[in-house]
């Protein structure tokens, strides 16, 4: 704003102007600083989505390989894999745990039943449903798990907790090899899609209405290399499996997680 007589005889003040004229050179200054750095957001965001990838723009992660050996569920647990699973990360901190034992003594269990027509079943959250030694069994998810290597824990002493960490996501995951623990994680079985058995049960107790999937499968997740996780299957040994893969199939379950953590 240039000052005039004509504002003068007005009484607008050449103080006034010249505060006024400061002001608004600063405002047009700021609000260039602010388009350039909404530019700027924008074409990260915009790199970030088209990559998909915006977790590693951080710089790459370091290589993590935990010696976590293969735990089999076969033959004395055709539908055991999550007492496999937890037997092979006990056995990495020097724990002496079968997977038989933690079945038999440790891991909550229940049956289904029906009544006038209807099946009731355990929580799968909480408890393991059927038999794993047989082709009863169906799965326990990661609070039951949990809660089962906790009462080993307690039955056998040491300074270890186990701890439900589901809705994890891929970088507190890396974050956890990094720290040395293994992550037991809840899985499909062949990386499709998830499936579901063709039936309902109602949770006993409640009336939750509850349909169980039909390809689940419990892995332990011990370690990461570039864009691979390498994961200890309890059917099928050791896999090397594109980190992106592995999450879609982890999180279509629910993001179900287990650590056991030092205390």
């Amino acid at each position: 704003m240039c000052y005039t007589e004509e504002k003068r005889k007005a009484g607008c003040p050449v103080e006034e102007i010249q505060r006024r004229q400061l002001v608004s050179q600063t405002r047009r200054k700021r609000r260039k600083h602010r388009i350039r750095g909404g530019n700027l957001f924008l074409l990260v965001l915009a790199l970030c989505v088209t990559s998909g990838l915006a977790y590693r723009y951080f710089g790459p992660v370091a290589p993590v390989m935990l010696e976590v050996n293969c735990v089999y569920q076969q033959p004395e647990l055709p539908n055991g894999c999550e007492a496999a699973s937890l037997a092979a990360v006990l056995n990495y901190l020097s724990y002496p745990a079968s997977k038989t034992e933690l079945t038999e003594d440790y891991i909550p269990r229940g049956e289904t039943y029906y009544e006038n027509g209807v099946a009731y079943s355990p929580d799968p959250r909480r408890t393991y449903v059927g038999d794993p030694r047989d082709s009863s069994g169906f799965y326990i998810l990661a609070p039951g798990l949990a809660a089962g290597a906790n009462a080993y824990l307690a039955a056998w002493g040491g300074s270890y907790t186990a701890r439900d960490i589901s809705g994890a996501g891929e970088r507190e995951l890396i974050a956890q090899l990094q720290a040395g623990r293994p992550v037991i994680v809840w899985t499909i079985m062949y990386y499709t899609d998830a499936q579901y058995a063709d039936l309902t049960w109602v949770i006993a107790g409640t009336s939750e209405r509850y349909i169980p999937y039909a390809n689940l499968h419990c892995r332990v997740l011990f370690g990461v290399e570039g864009e691979n996780f390498y994961l200890a299957d309890p059917i099928f040994g050791v896999q090397v499996v594109n980190r992106e893969t592995v999450m879609d199939s982890y999180q279509a379950l629910g993001s179900q997680a287990v650590v056991i953590v030092a205390e």
